[in-house]
């Protein structure tokens, strides 16, 4: 019984033989998704390293001026993320 991971030639959406055996791209796969997410992981650290800069360096009345000119660009996304804090606070402070 020949099993998927020990096929020698293994064909491809194309019809291509590619000699590629199954566990050959189940590697490839795990290996770019690793990948993507290590990308992921230092995007959304310096992301979080940008905001505590921007908190720590910046004045409260300047904030204030960022937020009001960020929802005057964007109400929309404003609005929603007001209605979520919004839930979240309201579910918070009800238990």
């Amino acid at each position: 019984m020949t099993y998927p991971d020990q096929a020698s030639n293994t064909t491809t959406g194309d019809g291509d033989m590619s000699g590629e055996t199954l566990g050959d791209r189940l590697g490839d796969a795990a290996a770019s998704a690793a990948n993507t997410f290590g990308e992921a992981r230092t995007a959304a650290t310096d992301t979080v390293k940008q905001a505590a800069d921007y908190l720590r360096e910046t004045e409260m009345e300047s904030m204030v001026a960022d937020v009001e000119s960020m929802v005057k660009r964007h109400p929309g996304p404003a609005l929603v993320v007001a209605g979520v804090l919004g839930f979240m606070v309201g579910r918070t402070l009800s238990r």
